[in-house]
């Protein structure tokens, strides 16, 4: 399949809660996974992409602009820097966020999108870790929808280095779409 839908439990308190079973599934599965958390009112209208600028989320942000056409993107970077207050000043801060917008568009523009798709794409930066930088967008704004690309990985990984999609499906308060990477044939 091409695709798993999974409805997010709510615990009492309201907060929606991944269990151990769909977490296995976000980290494992081969196929896309999207979480449903929020009872469906109407088609999403209001994305939210997460980069980091590989080639994973690219292909993420390819699905969401394929599956939901008329919705309007804000494609994100998020980046948690170290220590940044002992090393980037004001000035400092301004020319390095000046960068990364440069780089985002650099990303947009190798993305191949159509330039009426492309417009409706707002470009953002936000210093701080991934997870909760979505998270306060979503509770800010309002997205209906948060889609990042995730790499296949084993336990080994998350174990040892971690993994942001897990902490990002577990954070972000609307429905999420996690997008697998096709994964190319072996050579014959």
């Amino acid at each position: 399949c091409d695709l798993i839908v999974l409805g997010a439990s709510h615990e009492r308190s309201g907060h929606s809660f991944l269990g151990k079973t769909a977490e296995a599934l976000v980290r494992k599965s081969p196929a896309s996974v999207l979480v449903v958390k929020n009872r469906p009112r109407e088609a999403y209208r209001q994305i939210l992409v997460g980069t980091d600028f590989t080639v994973e989320s690219r292909h993420g942000l390819h699905v969401a602009t394929t599956w939901f056409p008329q919705a309007s993107f804000t494609l994100m970077h998020a980046l948690d820097i170290p220590y940044q207050s002992l090393w980037l000043d004001p000035a400092r801060r301004q020319e390095f966020t000046r960068l990364e917008l440069a780089t985002i568009e650099d990303f947009l523009a190798d993305a191949g999108l159509s330039g009426p798709l492309r417009e409706r794409i707002r470009p953002m930066v936000e210093h701080g870790h991934p997870e909760m930088m979505l998270r306060n967008y979503v509770l800010e704004e309002g997205a209906d929808l948060t889609v990042i690309g995730a790499l296949r990985r084993g336990l080994t990984f998350h174990m040892l280095i971690g993994g942001t999609s897990r902490r990002i499906v577990q954070a972000v308060p609307s429905d999420i779409l996690v997008v697998r990477a096709a994964t190319s044939a072996a050579p014959d």
